[in-house]
This record gives structure tokens, C-alpha cells and sequence, in this order.
């Protein structure tokens, strides 16, 4: 996993990294729980765009947080 094989890696590192990787898990949670009715009952594709659009939001979002 490369950095994370750091032992020098320092606590408060480990926990910003895995804040980070809690916050996109349930994103991609809700995303599922959105997405996923709306394409099979109407077979609106575009919705993925959509999709593409909020998970780069929630990324730059993210990158942000760490400066």
C-alpha cells in the first residue's frame, strides 16, 4: 500500500488518511443508494455524469481539507 507501509508515518497522518477514506466510502454509499433506482426505471445514463461530477467534487472537497 506504499505509504501506509511507513512506519514512520505518524499517528495524526493515519488518521487523516482514513477520515478521508470514511467520507468517500459513505459518499459512494449514497451515491449507490441514489443512482442505482433512478437508472434501472428509467434508463437515464446522463444520471452517471452526474455521478462523475459530485464524486470529483467531493475528491477536490477533500484535497482541500489537507492543505
Amino acid at each position: 500500500m506504499g505509504r501506509f507501509d511507513n512506519v514512520d508515518l505518524k499517528l495524526n497522518e493515519k488518521r487523516m488518511i482514513l477520515h478521508h477514506f470514511k467520507t468517500i466510502n459513505e459518499t459512494l454509499s449514497e451515491l449507490r443508494s441514489e443512482i442505482k433506482p433512478n437508472l434501472a426505471s428509467i434508463g437515464d445514463y446522463s444520471a452517471i455524469d452526474r455521478v462523475m461530477e459530485i464524486v470529483s467534487d467531493k475528491i477536490d472537497s477533500l484535497k482541500g481539507e489537507q492543505k
